[in-house]
């Protein structure tokens, strides 16, 4: 019968190293004194821990990590020949306890009774008598050995002795898992820095969602946790940009695909909105439902603001600073659309600078630009913050009006014309012919055809006599309606 005061020895010696370890001193420290613990306790001549480097068909390669000794004649980790050291598994019966221990399997043997080979020899040059092996299994692989070595006794290794060492293989693995983990998210962290890029995760099923630290730092929400409701973080994504995250989910899913990639707007501290390149990762189950998204998000703020930067060079005109005809449009045709689709008005006007190509000749085209300047001005003081003035080309010029009708545009084009009328354009007076069309009073199809028949009003008002404003009617639409 064993004696009860030694198992509670060892499980004290367990107990204070678990204790330890949860204070997060589990490794390289917490695994130094628990072999001591153990090997004080048990009286084992030597405790160490190896770590399986490399294991094939033909030889296990090892490196001893740990160990403690009860004299100093018994250690092994000052000799090189224990550091990577390489075992042939040629010998049928070691072969088979590595084949075992990679199994998670344990084994105690008494050295004298093992089987005649290259192993039992090599145990006994040792000065080996007895033995207890357990296997450190890390996410179901052999990771390494924990070991009892006995140079004075043959000690048979009791059920219960067994059990407490497999509770110790066990500690150690975890505290391996939260080593990896840890060297892991230093790696990822040093990728992140350098990448300016963030992880995060969104698990459907528990309603969960995850943010790593770099990513809660590059928002500025440190003191937010990593951890939190799915919600939460989705408030995090801007309005306009939820939509086309779970639509392009849908898709994907729907199409089978794994991953897809798209720049949202995350929001960071004070409400304000960045912009991030995120790459997804869709996880399903076997019946191909959502189980969550996971990924990393990568800061674009800085290209963001270069590639918004560039796209307004592209749609402004320089001289002016007015948008340019290509904005014009963009614009008119996804104004038009908008206002067929909720049945809103939209006003459009086109105007043109009287006598440009005189005053052009008689000053200079360095005074003809000085105008064109103080006029783009003019139309931005002059418009709303929803409406679109816009440089059509050389002189010409085009307003969208978004929800304005008829009545309103042409009164918005009067008091538009009356005051280029009454102002100063760098020392010389000009007028301009206006045309005025709007939605639904001018019934057409598409965009083109409004401009068209904005076109035609004008060319009425520049006909007529000029500094006039003159809206488009029905004989302008059956002269286009034919196209």
């Amino acid at each position: 019968m064993q004696d009860t005061s030694y198992d509670k020895k060892l499980l004290a010696a367990i107990t204070d190293s678990a204790v330890e370890f949860s204070a997060g001193r589990g490794w390289p420290d917490g695994i130094q004194t628990l072999l001591e613990n153990l090997g004080r306790v048990t009286g084992s001549s030597l405790t160490w821990l190896s770590q399986t480097i490399e294991n094939d068909t033909y030889q296990v390669v090892r490196d001893l990590r740990f160990e403690w000794a009860s004299e100093s004649r018994y250690s092994q980790l000052s000799n090189k020949q224990f550091h990577m050291y390489k075992t042939s598994l040629l010998d049928d019966y070691y072969g088979a306890i590595v084949a075992e221990r990679a199994q998670g399997k344990w084994h105690k043997l008494i050295v004298a009774n093992a089987p005649e080979g290259a192993m039992r020899e090599d145990w006994l040059a040792q000065g080996v008598k007895s033995m207890l092996t357990i296997p450190i299994m890390v996410d179901g692989q052999w990771w390494g050995t924990l070991g009892f070595d006995d140079h004075i006794r043959e000690h048979d290794w009791s059920t219960g002795e067994v059990n407490i060492m497999r509770i110790a293989s066990c500690m150690i693995a975890a505290a391996v898992l939260r080593e990896q983990l840890a060297s892991n998210q230093k790696r990822f962290g040093i990728i992140e820095k350098i990448t300016g890029s963030g992880a995060w995760e969104i698990d459907y099923v528990k309603r969960q969602s995850w943010l790593s630290d770099t990513l809660l730092e590059s928002l500025g929400v440190r003191q937010y946790a990593a951890s939190r409701g799915m919600k939460s973080v989705i408030k995090l994504i801007h309005p306009e940009d939820r939509g086309r995250l779970f639509k392009l989910a849908r898709e994907c899913v729907a199409g089978n695909q794994e991953n897809f990639r798209m720049d949202l707007r995350l929001k960071g501290e004070g409400d304000v909105y960045y912009w991030f390149d995120v790459l997804s990762n869709i996880a399903l189950d076997g019946d191909g439902e959502l189980l969550g998204l996971s990924g990393i998000a990568v800061d674009i703020r800085s290209k963001k603001k270069i590639e918004i930067s560039l796209r307004e060079i592209a749609r402004t005109d320089s001289l002016t600073g007015l948008s340019n005809r290509r904005h014009l449009d963009e614009t008119l045709a996804k104004e038009f659309d908008r206002a067929h689709r909720y049945a809103q008005p939209l006003g459009l006007l086109l105007l043109d600078i009287d006598h440009f190509k005189l005053l052009n000749d008689t000053y200079g085209h360095s005074r003809g630009d000085q105008v064109l300047r103080a006029l783009g001005r003019l139309l931005k003081d002059h418009f709303r913050d929803v409406d679109h003035p816009c440089r059509f080309g050389g002189e010409e010029f085009a307003v969208v009006l978004p929800g304005t009708g008829l009545a309103a545009a042409m009164e918005t084009a009067e008091r538009l014309r009356r005051r280029i009328e009454s102002s100063n354009f760098s020392g010389l007076p000009m007028t301009m012919s206006i045309g005025v069309s709007a939605l639904p009073e001018i019934n057409v199809t598409d965009a083109d055809k409004l401009l068209i028949a904005t076109d035609r009003a004008l060319y009425e008002a520049k006909r007529g006599g000029r500094n006039r404003v003159c809206l488009a009617h029905e004989g302008h639409l059956v002269a286009f309606n034919a196209l």
